[in-house]
C-alpha cells in the first residue's frame, strides 16, 4: 500500500490515505516505465553518436530519416550521413491504365502498418460500400470476407496478379519510417498509387501529385473516373522519376562511391555505368 502522509489545508492533523493495491502498481510502474524511456532515449543518443564517431560512413533508405538524423548531430558527423534508395523492383515496363477495374492493397495485417491501413480501408468501404471493388493481398489475421466489395486472395506466388490493368493501389499509411517497399513494386508495374505524405516517403520522385487527404480520397473511391485521367497522367511522370532514380544501375554507382570512397566517386562511375571494380589487395 502506499500512505500519503501531510497536512490537512485546514488544520495541522495528520492523515493517511490508503490506495488499492492495483492502482499502487500503476503508479509504481508508470513512473518506472517513464523513468526508464527517457533514461533509454538519452543513452541511446550517446550509443548513436559513438556508433557514427566510429564509421565512416553512415547510409539511410529514406531522406526524411537521413534528414533527421543530420539535424541531430554536429557538423563533424552529420557528413558521414547519406541517402541510398532500394531499388525498384525489376518488372515489364508499363504505363498506367486509363481505365479502373479495381482498387489494390498489398500486405499482411500481422505487420502494424499494414493493419492500420486494412482498417481505414474496411471502414471506407463499410460506410460507403464503393461500386469500384477493393482486393486485398497477403496473408491475413483478421475477417475480412463479410465486408460488401472486399475481395480477400491471401498469399499469391505471383505477386504480379496483384497489379493487372485497371488496377490502382489505395495506400494510405499511417506508420512514418523507411521507404515503402510495396509503392516502388506497384511503380515498377505501372500501376496508379495514390495515399497521403507518409505514403511516399523517401520515393525518389516527385509524388505530391497522388498525395490525397481523407476526404478526396473518399470522393475518389466513390467515383473514380473523375479524378482518374489526370492521376494517370501525374502517375506517368512520377513512374518514369523513380524508375530512373532508383535503378539498380544508379543505385550501384551510390554505393561504390559510399564502399571505396579513396578509389571511386560518383563522377567517376557516372552512367551510363562502366564496371566499376573494388581495389584490389595489392593496391
Amino acid at each position: 500500500m502506499i500512505s500519503f502522509v501531510g497536512t490537512m489545508p485546514d488544520h495541522g492533523d495528520r492523515f493517511n490515505m490508503g490506495l488499492p493495491d492495483a492502482y499502487e502498481r500503476h503508479v509504481i510502474q508508470s513512473l518506472a516505465s517513464s523513468v526508464i524511456s527517457r533514461y533509454e532515449a538519452h543513452a541511446l543518443a550517446g550509443l548513436e553518436h559513438r556508433i557514427l564517431a566510429a564509421a565512416d560512413a553512415v547510409v539511410l533508405v529514406s531522406s526524411v530519416e537521413a534528414a533527421q538524423l543530420r539535424e541531430s548531430l554536429h557538423v563533424n558527423l552529420s557528413v558521414k550521413v547519406t541517402t541510398i534508395p532500394p531499388p525498384m523492383p525489376q518488372a515489364i515496363p508499363s504505363m498506367p491504365s486509363p481505365t479502373i477495374s479495381r482498387f489494390v492493397f498489398v500486405g499482411s495485417d500481422s505487420l502494424l502498418q499494414n493493419r492500420r491501413t486494412i482498417e481505414v480501408l474496411v471502414d471506407i468501404w463499410l460506410r460507403l460500400r464503393p461500386a469500384v471493388p477493393l482486393h486485398l493481398y497477403g496473408r491475413q489475421k483478421g475477417a475480412y470476407a463479410l465486408v460488401p466489395g472486399l475481395i480477400v486472395h491471401g498469399f499469391v506466388d505471383n505477386i504480379a496478379e496483384a497489379y493487372g490493368a485497371g488496377s490502382v493501389m489505395l495506400a494510405p499509411s499511417f506508420v512514418d519510417g523507411g521507404v515503402k517497399s510495396k509503392v516502388l513494386e506497384a511503380f515498377a508495374h505501372g500501376i496508379v498509387v495514390v495515399g497521403n505524405l507518409t505514403t511516399f516517403e523517401g520515393i525518389g520522385a516527385p509524388t505530391n501529385s497522388l498525395v490525397l487527404g481523407t476526404e478526396d480520397m473518399e470522393k475518389f473511391v466513390r467515383s473514380p473516373q473523375l479524378q482518374l485521367s489526370q492521376l494517370v497522367y501525374d502517375a506517368q511522370v512520377v513512374i518514369a522519376a523513380a524508375r530512373e532514380n532508383h535503378s539498380p544501375a544508379k543505385l550501384s554507382v551510390q554505393w561504390r562511391a559510399v564502399v571505396w570512397p579513396d578509389r571511386f566517386s560518383i563522377e567517376e562511375c557516372s552512367l551510363p555505368v562502366r564496371i566499376c571494380t573494388p581495389p584490389s589487395a595489392s593496391t
